[in-house]
């Protein structure tokens, strides 16, 4: 134990430091404002100054009182957590407190707005605990108030500790008031009950509570939630017992006898913020305050152009279960009316077949639609099923998923949404979390997060009063997965009430729940419908009260939506247009009328108010926009997507295996609703393989009727999908409007399946099937997403990382191909409500078996919950599927919950692991290409694919001369760049090496003048190291700005010329002038011209001689200095020799087009001249000498022969790059390997041949300075 006098030491070194040190907030430094330890009282408030919170210290426990406008709104008492080091609630001290500002800034892509303002201040308070020190940190904003504790990552929080609850009470000041609160559920799908403060709603009470603060008219509102909950913590909801104003704090799932600790930790650990938004009704709606607290975007320097909210049809509402859902011809036709409606995304929900994916991806592609998959959560729970789907998914062109029944807020759940959180970013996938937690400010960490559930949907029937309440609660803190919008068999809203549900509740994806012809029977609903999606630029809450009418504006572009619904009967809604700007605006307006709807089209201004009627549980909704001359209407027509074909889809082979070329061609045709631009047509490269011939085809137009064709050569990879697979050829295109659309036609290719190698857990491999009477099967987790325990053979309760579960009667099958020789596993009853054996109701048995039935192993007797699992060690000699059987130990499956823990094969195919690996290069950039050059920094990522997961990975940024092991994602800046990665897994196989040009382009262009004397003109020359120049402007004084095409004229006066150059990717110089003086007449001047001869095209290498002459206008002979520019660098200088000079240009001039300045710099009496002269470099011609030892006639069947490449060059230029040989005899290929040139020469081992003649064919690729070549030979191979 310390010392008292160490202990003090220390206590007075954690004051030093946090008195002595600054800090920094949002990019600004902050000096702390430091209270002595002997304080017990602090006050920080927001920014406005209308929020207060006082935070005091009373007795060792700290407390919080917050008000708004001098008015208590909120206490918040015995601040703190338990943990299984200490209660840190109690016997507390604050050593010292620091006030500071905090100013950031952050954008959206889903949301009440992009553009996001945070403003709050802040207060630290470093605490002092009996056993430790720790943080307490709280925020004040316009919009509330938030606190969380910091705990520290030393002493005895630096290794494992448990938090086992938080501390903290919430008391409301009048129990009497109202409240809106939401018995607990693991989806949060119950309704919200209207109660008072200390009403008798009681127990588990979910996340978001609402309460007035008083009975009158003017009350206050607070509004409590938490945010940023990550898998290092778990979520909290609130406890209440009736009669009382005070709510307490519950972590984790509710708590029932659980034997496991909510939160698990080892060293520094953030609470989740605890949040209270207060203020009137508007203050709460509008508030962002718990997307302001989370984490900073993960993507903020990618690329995110794939993350595109929209609005979307679904046919699960009505057409439920796995029959309708099955049925490709229904999705057809609701992707039909998805594009119908100019909506983007279509979603297939529970009970879609992998077998046709890929079809209705291409069918909804053309038609630009994008297709959203549904999921059960359990078949993406470990990292290898995710892998392996996502991967599928990215082949297939999914767009996103919908993932449902994670039913849990549990700490072990909220790690597996950090997870597929991340790894949906990886794969560029969205994602919409259903049957799930609430909303947590996930959404600005990770923006392809589209929506949540958490609620009850309409999906689950609609009402009126609920439908009122939830802008007021649920939508607050995050998007809201409602499927809205339904009106068949809907007795309980009118029509006009269920158009403004999309207006009043925002998603990212919205998806609309009824039928087709729901909408198509309501042409004015079908219409509105049509006008928007679900992105929004601005919120505003109009009015309401929670469970009777709410009204809200939300604008989009330039034009502004309202949606307004009742609960009852509650007669004219009132609607002030203030939120509009200057002007007149064009309004439609729709109400009800009876049982229809009703449009009428009108102007209307900010200084206005509406009276608009409602029905009984009615609506309605308004959309405005800017009123220009002739404006009848704010609608937009829905875009037609041309109509386009890819045909004539083949490949060389239907059948192939980790290693083979196959070659794919295909035609593209534009047949209607043309032209389109900016064709790029190529395969749709399936996960890990490779493009190894071929190019994309690119087009910048393409006429109607026009046809486009490519041939391809890939080579498959050892990863990615096995089995039956489209091999598909797309087109992307822009249509007219302005859309990318992408047309596929598929080739069908059988891969066969990757040999089972080493040790291989059988949750991380695929089975070949599964059949069960409940329930799917789940990998290294239990049904609930804990971890896997039960009584081990020892009787011991035991926690398994790895294993499979799966309830009772289940038969799993898995192809063996008679590759391994043994299986063990241990086989029991799953334990995870061990402490409650009166709920225990399971009983199972099992066997193993082979493909022909036998049994290999089985339970000896029937396993309880109270029974020991059993081993087993199976043989699998002659064994070519295993299959395992769980019985429900000749009861129901009731809890029947079987596990198969460390269910292992062991596998070694004969001969060895003779796999290559499989490497690829995925590059993102902040911004999106252009024109095949990145102009943001760009980070390249590589991925190794193998069933060895032992890979060593290796780049190169040298063409493959030197190589340096992956850790790290490689950044490049400017320039063009070539980076070459490999794998080699633990037997030495070394993957066929993957190459990326990956072009980055920082800098504008830079512009030279030069001016002529004698000819009173200015020559411009731009220079772009990186895309290149798309043009040079200049302007003659203060006039208009001209395309430069050639030298500019400026007569006699004086003359300023202003000069700028754009390259490809859009970069703009700066704006340089050069000033000619006005001609001064000299008697002695005299005038002189400049031409330069020399050849239009020379070679990469070559030392190209031109010769330049100048003379001069009285014949005198000329002398002086001679200079050649290529842009603003200085490539050749001379002097004259009776007025000319001969000179040459640099060998390595770079290959493409190159205007030079060829300017005579004038002496004495002579004026300078100039002269412009366009100059092609091409590639240096190649041709390929081979050579064999021993002699072509001299090979026998007995010795290898080594080949010898050299590839010479018209320039001399020493050839290096790569070059692939061949070796063949008639149809049969022995031989195809790419080796290195280095200085023009390779060299390399042939396998031994057989008798006969074989033919060697060498093909160079070229380089970038050097052009391709192809030679053969052939080889008399004799005994």
């Amino acid at each position: 134990m310390p010392s008292p006098d160490f202990r003090c030491r220390l206590r007075r070194l954690a004051i030093a430091i946090v008195t002595a040190c600054a800090l920094t907030v949002a990019g600004s430094l902050v000096l702390p404002s430091t209270a002595q330890a002997a304080d017990t009282q602090w006050t920080i408030s927001s920014p406005d100054g209308a929020i207060a919170a006082q935070v005091n210290l009373d007795s060792g426990q700290l407390s919080l009182t917050a008000s708004r406008d001098d008015k208590t709104v909120l206490s918040v008492n015995a601040i703190g957590v338990l943990t299984s080091v200490a209660d840190l609630s109690v016997g507390l001290s604050v050593l010292s407190s620091e006030q500071s500002a905090i100013n950031d800034s952050y954008t959206m892509v889903t949301g009440k707005s992009h553009r996001r303002e945070v403003k709050q201040n802040q207060l630290v308070l470093n605490v002092q605990a009996p056993t430790t020190v720790f943080k307490v940190v709280i925020r004040a904003a316009n919009d509330g108030i938030a606190y969380r504790i910091e705990l520290p990552g030393f002493g005895s929080y630096a290794t494992d500790y448990t938090v086992t609850d938080e501390t903290a009470t919430f008391t409301l000041p009048n129990s009497n008031a109202t409240a809106w609160l939401q018995p607990f559920a693991v989806n949060y799908e119950n309704d919200h009950e209207v109660s008072t403060v200390a009403g008798n709603v009681s127990g588990t009470i979910a996340y978001p509570a609402l309460f007035r603060t008083s009975t009158d008219a003017d009350s206050h509102y607070v509004f409590l939630t938490e945010s940023s909950v990550d898998g290092n913590y778990a979520a909290t909801h609130l406890t209440h017992a009736a009669g009382s104003p005070t709510y307490g704090t519950e972590l984790g799932n509710p708590q029932s006898g659980t034997r496991v600790p909510p939160v698990t930790a080892r060293g520094a650990l953030n609470t989740a913020w605890r949040v209270a938004i207060v203020g009137d009704l508007g203050h709460i709606v509008d508030s962002t305050l718990v997307d302001d607290l989370a984490e900073p975007s993960e993507l903020v320097d990618t690329d995110i152009s794939w993350i595109k909210p929209g609005t979307s049809a679904w046919s699960w509402n009505m057409n439920r279960g796995h029959g309708p859902q099955g049925n490709l011809s229904l999705h057809k036709s609701f992707v039909d009316f998805a594009a119908e409606q100019g909506w983007p995304y279509y979603v297939i929900d529970e009970g879609w077949k992998s077998e046709w994916v890929d079809e209705l991806v291409r069918y909804a592609n053309a038609k630009g639609v994008e297709i959203i998959a549904w999921f059960h959560s359990r078949d993406l729970q470990t990292a290898k099923q995710r892998q392996d789907w996502f991967t599928q998914l990215t082949d297939w062109g999914v767009a996103g998923i919908k993932v449902d029944f994670m039913d849990s807020d549990s700490q072990q759940t909220f790690k597996w949404y950090d997870d597929i959180l991340r790894e949906t970013a990886d794969a560029k996938l969205m994602i919409n979390f259903h049957g799930s937690t609430l909303p947590k400010g996930w959404q600005r960490t990770w923006p392809q997060l589209m929506t949540y559930e958490g609620v009850r949907g309409e999906e689950n029937g609609r009402s009126s009063q609920r439908n009122t309440i939830l802008p007021f609660t649920r939508n607050v803190v995050g998007s809201m997965d409602y499927t809205p919008v339904v009106f068949t068999d809907n007795y309980e809203t009118t029509q006009a009430h269920e158009l403004a549900l999309p207006i009043l509740y925002e998603s990212g994806w919205t998806h609309y729940a009824d039928n087709p012809s729901a909408y198509t029977s309501r042409p004015i609903a079908q219409r509105f419908l049509q006008q928007f999606g679900s992105v929004w630029d601005d919120t505003k809450f109009l009015s309401g009260t929670p469970g009777t009418n709410v009204t809200m504006a939300r604008r989009s572009g330039d034009n502004w939506f309202v949606g307004g619904i009742t609960s009852g009967s509650q007669g004219n809604q009132t609607v002030s247009l203030s939120f509009l700007g200057a002007g007149e605006w064009l309004m439609h307006r729709i109400i009800d009328s009876g049982p229809a709807l009703n449009e009428s089209i009108s102007t209307a201004t900010a200084s206005e108010t509406l009276s608009i009627p409602t029905s009984n549980n009615g609506g309605f909704v308004l959309m405005l926009c800017p009123a220009t001359p002739g404006l009848t209407s704010c609608y937009q027509d829905v875009a037609q997507v041309p109509t386009t074909t890819v045909s004539d889809v083949t490949v060389s082979h239907s059948q192939v295996t980790t290693g083979d070329e196959i070659t794919l061609d295909a035609t593209f045709t534009l047949q209607s609703g043309g032209p389109v631009t900016d064709l790029v047509f190529a395969p749709d490269i399936p996960t890990t393989w490779q493009l190894i011939e071929g190019s994309p085809v690119i087009r910048d137009t393409v006429a109607v009727g026009e046809s486009i064709s490519g041939t391809w050569t890939l080579r498959v990879g050892s990863g990615g999908v096995r089995g039956d697979i489209a091999l598909n050829a797309a087109a992307r295109f822009t249509s007219p409007a302005g859309q990318r659309i992408r047309s596929a036609g598929p080739a069908n290719v059988s891969v066969s399946a990757n040999p089972l190698v080493g040790s291989v857990y059988l949750s991380d491999i695929d089975f070949a099937s599964v059949e069960t009477q409940w329930g799917a099967v789940t990998r290294d987790v239990d049904f609930f997403g804990n971890p896997l325990n039960m009584l081990g053979p020892d009787g011991v309760d035991t926690v398994y990382e790895k294993g499979i579960e799966v309830n009772s009667i289940a038969t799993i099958k898995i192809n063996l191909n008679n590759q391994c020789q043994a299986f063990t596993a241990t086989v029991g009853l799953e334990q995870s409500d061990s402490d409650h054996p009166e709920e225990h109701r399971g009983s199972i048995d099992f066997e193993i078996r082979d493909q022909s039935g036998n049994v290999l192993a089985q339970s000896p007797s029937t396993i309880r919950w109270d029974s020991p699992a059993v081993p087993v060690n199976v043989p699998l000699t002659g064994v070519t599927e295993l299959v395992l059987y769980a019985g429900n130990g000749g009861d129901s499956n009731d809890s029947d919950h079987v596990v198969f823990a460390d269910a292992q094969l062991q596998c070694q195919p004969q001969g060895g692991d003779t796999t290559k690996p499989t490497v690829e290069v995925r590059t993102s950039a902040a911004k999106p290409m252009t024109a095949g050059w990145y102009t943001t920094p760009a980070t390249a990522t590589i991925k190794a694919y193998d069933d060895d997961i032992n890979l060593t990975v290796e780049y190169s940024t040298n063409d493959g001369v030197t190589w340096t092991p992956y850790i790290a994602p490689i950044t490049f800046s400017d320039g063009a760049h070539s980076l070459s990665v490999r794998a080699t897994d633990s037997t030495g196989n070394v993957s066929t090496p993957a190459r990326s040009l990956i072009n980055v382009d920082l800098d504008a262009p830079t512009v030279t003048a030069v001016v002529s004397e004698s000819a009173r003109t200015v020559t411009l020359a731009a220079t772009d190291t990186g895309s290149g120049v798309e043009a040079t402007e200049y302007r003659v004084n203060n006039g208009p700005w001209t395309l430069y095409t050639a030298p500019v004229e400026v007569g006699n006066t004086a003359t300023t010329i202003s000069y700028r150059a754009q390259d490809r990717v859009g970069h703009v110089s700066e704006t340089q002038t050069v000033t000619v003086p006005a001609v001064v007449v000299r008697p002695d001047s005299v005038k002189t011209t400049t031409s330069a001869t020399v050849a239009p095209k020379v070679a990469f290498g070559s030392r190209a001689e031109f010769t330049v002459s100048v003379t001069a206008a009285d014949g005198r002979a000329v002398t002086g200095t001679v200079t050649v520019r290529n842009g603003a660098q200085e490539v050749a200088r001379g002097t004259l020799q009776a007025g000319v000079v001969k000179l040459a240009l640099p060998k390595k001039l770079a290959v493409g087009r190159h205007s030079l300045v060829v300017s005579y710099n004038g002496t004495g009496q002579l004026l300078s001249s100039v002269v412009a002269v366009q100059v092609t470099v091409t590639k240096a011609k190649s041709q390929i000498k081979l050579k064999t030892k021993p002699k072509k006639k001299k090979v026998t069947t007995s010795k290898r022969a080594q080949l010898t490449v050299r590839v010479k060059t018209n320039t001399k230029v020493k050839a290096k790059g790569k070059a692939t040989v061949v070796v063949k005899k008639g149809s049969k290929r022995v031989l195809k390997k790419t080796i290195k040139v280095k200085k023009g020469r390779a060299t390399m081992k042939l396998p031994k041949l057989t008798k006969g003649t074989w033919k060697v064919t060498v093909k160079y690729r070229g380089s970038a300075t050097i052009s391709k070549a192809k030679s053969r030979t052939k080889i008399k191979v004799r005994r």
